[in-house]
């Protein structure tokens, strides 16, 4: 705990210094980057976020209506669901008619001035609006073209309906997910939309690494199954070459023991984890407990793990939470309380890290805070948090200083019905 301390004390001085040490700092990796974002929900917003974190701009094309997360709650802030707030900042935000031919060549010209396309549409849709790779390469052969799907775009599931709950049924992380006698569970956040989101976003990230190497564009696609089928690891591993079929068993691990949850005094969960003999003998020596032949190796305790846990939680009774945590700590076993959200988010290591920020300038919220990229690149700017995009907000934006149309143009499209008037927007609450 005294280390711990230490580090702290450390990273919060070297934090404050770095705020005066700005001077000849480089511009955000993917600065001059512009994306063209057409996704929606999660999984692909998600991806564009991780883009604009790193610096890009990313355009934010939206239907008359909005991204459907504008919408998923309680909670609001204001009008704005604090689901949307947390995956679509630093983004700006115009609403286009895909369907007419004026609002497709809207996009067709944007296209041509961007360098990343980002859709996650179902499989069929992309070519039904002439938004597929082929369509949008034709307009920028140096384009990089990143596309996610729910089950694949090839296959007997190719054109079913993904969404995290199903996919987290269909690919096995539900099935190995809960306790022992017990349901299979739900994981607490849309993880295969997570997944899949850094999954697309590594993928950009190379493609636009070929394209600086060889000058061309490329497409990218994954799925939410692929990602969650990726993130199986050793449990898929198990199955593939052990041929075990792996069962859920709560919060404890397959294959190392002690390695979960276990109840201190008054029925406290704390969990603790021994990657190494040595950490393990560290924490049996703490609680006072005979290293029998049944739990000497880490193999022999996997085996015995039922019996195992009922010894260290006998043990652990008599420990209160704090006094176990400074002792373990000291001896440099890893451990932690099962903290709820609210107590992260406000604790003394969070505060440290400076990852939850207080968005500035909010234009029709309460106070914003909102967690930040966990990225941090040495040498280089931040990217300045941005609130996230009211609907059509940046519409006069991109029309006149990037797309460069005149007023004339405007109100063509306007009176067209192919993008939203831009007077809806900057003072909206949607």
């Amino acid at each position: 705990m005294i280390l711990q301390n230490q580090y702290l004390q450390k990273h919060l001085l070297l934090s404050h210094l770095s705020k005066f040490s700005t001077l000849n700092k480089k511009p955000p990796v993917l600065q001059g980057i512009r994306v063209l974002d057409l996704s929606r929900v999660l999984v692909g917003p998600y991806c564009s976020q991780n883009l604009s974190d790193l610096g890009a701009e990313v355009l934010k094309v939206e239907s008359f209506e909005g991204d459907e997360t504008r919408k998923w709650g309680p909670p609001f802030n204001n009008q704005s669901s604090t689901y949307y707030l947390a995956i679509n900042r630093n983004k700006k935000s115009i609403a286009i008619d895909l369907k007419t031919t004026e609002g497709l060549q809207t996009i067709y010209d944007l296209v041509k001035l961007s360098d990343v396309f980002l859709q996650n549409f179902s499989s069929r849709v992309p070519k039904s609006l002439k938004i597929d790779y082929e369509s949008i390469r034709a307009q920028n052969p140096r384009i990089v073209y990143g596309s996610v799907t729910g089950f694949g775009d090839i296959g007997p599931l190719s054109k079913s309906p993904g969404f995290d709950a199903v996919i987290q049924a269909y690919s096995g992380l539900m099935h190995v997910t809960g306790k022992p006698d017990g349901d299979p569970t739900r994981i607490g956040v849309p993880i295969t939309d997570i997944l899949a989101g850094q999954v697309l976003t590594n993928g950009i990230l190379a493609g636009l690494y070929h394209r600086e190497r060889t000058g061309e564009g490329i497409m990218v696609k994954t799925s939410l199954l692929e990602s969650a089928l990726s993130a199986l690891v050793n449990v898929g591993s198990a199955y593939l070459n052990g041929g075990i079929s792996p069962k859920r068993i709560g919060n404890h691990h397959s294959s190392i023991t002690p390695y979960g949850t276990y109840y201190a005094k008054d029925n406290k969960l704390i969990s603790i984890a021994c990657g190494s003999q040595k950490q393990f003998e560290g924490l049996m020596k703490i609680l006072g407990l005979e290293i029998t032949k049944e739990f000497a190796t880490n193999n022999d305790r996997v085996i015995n793990r039922t019996k195992f846990d009922e010894v260290v939680n006998g043990a652990l009774k008599n420990w209160d939470v704090t006094e176990l945590l400074k002792r373990l700590g000291a001896e440099n076993i890893p451990c932690q309380p099962l903290n709820d959200i609210p107590t992260v988010m406000e604790s003394p290591q969070i505060k440290a890290l400076d990852i939850v920020k207080n968005v500035k300038d909010v234009k029709n919220h309460k106070p914003l805070r909102l967690v930040g990229s966990p990225l941090t690149f040495e040498g280089t700017e931040k990217v300045k948090m941005e609130e996230p995009p009211i609907l059509n907000e940046h519409a006069m934006y991109i029309l006149k200083d990037v797309l460069k149309y005149d007023d004339t143009k405007i109100q063509g499209l306007i009176k067209k019905k192919a993008i939203l008037d831009p007077k809806i927007g900057a003072s909206a609450k949607l």
